[in-house]
């Protein structure tokens, strides 16, 4: 059975309780009153409340004592540290017993024998009764009061003085006493090695403590297992010698000692270090030992108060303890369904063997719940987050500001706004105030909501309280400027945030020089980068070409020369190590593309071309820019190299192959080579696409190949099969047939042209087909792509497909140019004429013009005849059969 008296605490007394330091069975008798009860929320607070023994404390230790097994044994420790320091109120010792002397002997030399042995009977029955004193000071006047009799007090006064001392929080009072005992040739004993190994471990003095330790085993005392806990606390709490800990906590298995507390206080430090695997090998040598069997009533906790004994069961409770410490191991190890299990073994506990009443609820301590928060919100359970916060506004929990911010934290971290409503339901009702701390918390998770307005009205809420943001916040705030378009206000938030010397992070100077890129000011972006430089933040590749970026926009082509050759030269010592991406090459490009400036920009490839390597996708920028400046031999050279530096696949885009197919003709690639890349592109894995075909049409629309147009139409229809055929692709293929007037089968072509495209032309005005066909005369005009970049319809398909199927190579016959017709036929000028005109179709007009000859008068009846002939095709339907 356990005794405890109920007595008034110093302030340092109660920060230790506060702490987790209770009074075992095994503790020396001198120190009995140091271990009190006290209400903890008073001694969080600092005060120092009368404990009367009456009815009102018995039922306030009953509540404390149900309680105190749970309460975290690592407490506050703010709280602990402040209660610590504090001076403690009362008499100053050391001063009473300076004015009070020791005598020069034992006791009075004219005293008789009978009346010295008399007193000193009355002495050991007053320090009887000081020991079980509440109250220090009857002690201490005591004491002196031996002293102004003339009578040194005996050792055993000096040593419970010193322990009351202790309880009191008088350490210096303790040196004193202990100076007195030398000077007396008193040993010390057990009890004033232990008050003193006990003071040490509440001030933190590790080898101070080792070093008393060390001289109470050499004066033959054994610690107390009272001690040991203490110490076995004091290492787990305040050191990271766990070896220590273990060590102690064999000590005091080998010694039999019956109680949960030595492991529970292992648990504890397993718990705050993530020692799972240590942590289960004490629970289940806990269990082993029956230390966990609840099944008889033995280990009630028995409190003398008043002559009434309450008694309650410690061990029940101690087993909840275990069980919940258990619970926040599993949930720091992220073992959700084993920290359920043995949170429900210690609700179970708390049911059957502690809870008075059927409709008490067990008040589990914030520590728990904090730990399954942890455990929830790792495993993304906003579902069980949810049910938890619920559970604790639900029991009127008052749960801790630090503990809400988490709540936003995590909120903002899996974007869950639910947690903000729950939250806020209970906020006010419960009287919480806004802090900076929960102002801060809740801007970051309104920022990664988006949620912008809310971020700006928390943000003059914290600045409403007095609160300055913190720093996350104040960059978060340059980027909420920066996102909403509000370039000006980013810009003098920014300043007067540097100008006012308020602290910020890198990401602040980053987001700057971002929006300054963004906004074409390299310049500015560029003096951010030499700010980053000082906080030991070098450019990123990815900085610097944004800059140049920018420049590239104004056509700084001098600062974009200027960078290339500051990263192709040798990095001075200590300088970061950049190269010449393809991206930093093409901007000096664009800016050259700006001025019109081809010979700059072919001397500028030409001497860092070398330095990259190209992709489709950087291929594609570099020849779109040399095409810009008709650089087309280049424009094909980076094309040729693509093949090379790059490995085609089916997966890779057509790109490439699509611009070099629609570069105009230049002489340094025949017209059969640029043909041939249609069927390339295939043996890369690039099968032709609508845009290549159509690049191909106009290349022979350039060299006048009308057989490799009609070849190349229907390989393109052949590969679509019967699916609606693209319209670009046929359009384009019929304007060939028009631009180079390929007689009846040209007027056929028109025809469809008009329907397919609904192009109106005055043939009359523009003098005939060759010269007046309006917008396609150039078909590949940036509106007629958009125009054609589309399907047919499937009865446009089919109808269109009929007519280019029966087109054939003599149908395909052009009219010479230069008048050379001696090389195409032979015969008279009227067989010439007569071919023309019957089996081409050619208008008289233009067979007039090309032959130069007026002279045919039996001829020109003949050609009005074909003329009114071709006048009935023109405009008549008969092609369509």
């Amino acid at each position: 059975m356990l005794t405890f008296v109920a007595s008034r605490a110093s302030v340092r007394t109660i920060a230790q309780r506060a702490a987790g330091l209770r009074r075992s069975s095994a503790m020396p008798e001198g120190l009995s009153t140091g271990f009190d009860w006290m209400d903890e929320k008073a001694v969080r607070h600092g005060e120092l409340p009368d404990v009367k023994v009456d009815e009102a404390t018995i039922k306030k230790a009953e509540e404390w004592y149900k309680s105190i097994q749970f309460e975290d044994v690592f407490q506050d420790e703010k709280a602990i540290e402040e209660a610590t320091n504090k001076e403690p109120e009362g008499p100053n010792f050391i001063e009473m017993f300076v004015e009070t002397p020791l005598p020069s002997q034992a006791y009075p030399a004219n005293m008789e024998p009978e009346a010295v042995t008399h007193r000193l009977f009355r002495y050991e029955e007053l320090l009887k009764s000081c020991i079980q004193a509440p109250q220090t000071e009857t002690m201490v006047e005591a004491f002196l009061k031996i002293r102004q009799e003339g009578f040194i007090p005996a050792a055993e006064w000096y040593y419970h003085l010193i322990s009351k001392l202790l309880n009191y929080g008088e350490f210096e009072a303790m040196d004193y006493l202990a100076r007195e005992m030398k000077e007396l040739n008193y040993k010390p004993s057990a009890i004033t090695h232990s008050a003193f190994i006990y003071r040490a471990l509440i001030q933190q003095k590790t080898e101070e403590m080792e070093t008393l330790w060390k001289a109470m085993v050499d004066d033959g005392f054994e610690a107390s297992e009272a001690l040991l806990l203490h110490k076995l606390f004091y290492y787990g709490r305040f050191t990271d010698s766990l070896d220590n800990v273990l060590s102690i906590y064999d000590e005091l298995r080998q010694r039999g000692f019956k109680d949960l507390q030595p492991a529970n206080l292992l648990l504890a430090i397993c718990r705050t270090n993530n020692l799972l695997e240590l942590g289960e090998k004490v629970y289940a040598e806990a269990k082993a030992q029956g230390l966990l069997d609840l099944s008889s009533t033995s280990g009630l906790l028995t409190v003398e108060l008043d002559g009434k004994d309450m008694s309650f069961p410690i061990k029940a409770q101690s087993a909840m303890l275990t069980e919940t410490v258990m619970a926040q191991l599993y949930c720091a190890a992220g073992k959700e369904q084993e920290a359920e299990e043995k949170l429900a073994l210690a609700r179970k506990i708390y049911d059957k063997f502690v809870k008075n009443r059927p409709e008490d609820d067990w008040e589990q301590p914030i520590s728990v719940y904090e730990s399954f928060f942890e455990l929830y919100a790792k495993n993304k359970n906003s579902a069980k987050v949810d049910g938890l916060i619920e559970e604790m506004f639900g029991k009127s929990v008052r749960v801790p500001v630090p503990l809400i911010a988490r709540f936003f934290d995590y909120a903002a971290e899996v974007k869950y706004p639910k947690i903000y409503k729950v939250v806020m339901v209970h906020f006010e009702m419960m009287g919480y105030r806004w802090t900076p701390e929960l102002c801060n918390a809740a801007m970051n998770m309104f920022f990664s909501f988006g949620d912008y307005r809310r971020f700006r009205n928390t943000w003059d809420l914290c600045i409403d309280i007095g609160a300055r943001p913190n720093t996350q916040s104040r960059t978060q705030m340059l980027e909420v400027y920066a996102k909403t378009g509000y370039e000006t206000d980013a810009q003098f938030f920014y300043e007067t945030q540097l100008r006012n010397g308020v602290e910020v992070d890198r990401k602040f100077h980053e987001i700057m020089m971002q929006n300054y890129i963004q906004r074409g000011y390299p310049g500015s972006a560029l003096e951010i980068s030499r700010e980053l430089k000082k906080m030991g933040r070098p450019m990123t590749q990815e900085e610097i070409s944004g800059i140049a970026h920018a420049y590239a926009k104004l056509g700084a082509t001098e600062q974009l020369e200027a960078i290339l050759k500051r990263i192709a030269s040798p990095p001075k010592e200590g300088e970061s190590t950049y190269t010449i991406t393809s991206e930093l090459l093409n901007s000096a490009l664009e800016a050259y593309v700006q001025k019109e400036a081809a010979a700059p920009a072919q001397a500028l490839w030409k001497k860092y071309n070398s330095l990259i390597t190209l992709t489709p996708e950087t291929a594609v920028q570099f020849m779109n820019s040399m095409k810009s400046l008709k650089l087309f031999d280049l424009v094909y050279s980076i094309f040729e190299r693509v093949k090379v530096d790059h490995k085609f696949g089916s997966a890779d885009a057509p790109e490439v192959w699509e611009i070099a197919l629609n570069l105009p003709a230049f002489p340094s690639v025949s017209f059969a080579d640029r043909l041939a890349l249609l069927e390339d592109s295939e043996k890369f894995g690039i099968s032709a696409t609508p845009k290549m075909y159509r690049g191909a049409l106009k290349l022979c629309l350039q060299y006048r190949s009308v057989t490799n147009a009609l070849n190349l139409v229907k390989k393109f229809i052949a590969e679509n099969g019967s699916l609606p055929l693209h319209r670009g692709v046929i359009v384009d293929f019929l304007a060939v047939l028009v631009e180079l007037d390929i007689g009846i089968t040209g007027q056929a072509a028109r025809t469809w042209l008009n329907r397919l495209v609904n192009i109106q032309d005055d043939f009359a005005a523009t003098g005939g087909v060759g010269t007046g066909f309006g917008r396609l005369t150039t078909p590949w005009g940036n509106d007629y792509d958009q125009y054609t970049d589309q399907l047919l319809s499937p009865t446009s398909t089919l109808q269109v497909t009929q007519f280019i199927s029966r087109i054939t190579a003599d149908d395909l016959v052009l009219l010479p140019e230069d008048n050379k017709f001696e090389e195409l036929f032979s015969g008279s000028a009227v067989d010439l004429e007569d071919q023309l005109i019957h089996k081409y179709g050619r208008d008289p007009v233009a067979v007039r013009e090309a032959l130069k000859d007026t002279e045919y008068e039996e001829l020109q009846k003949r050609l009005d005849e074909i003329e009114k002939e071709r006048n009935v095709l023109r405009n008549g339907d008969d092609w369509k059969n």
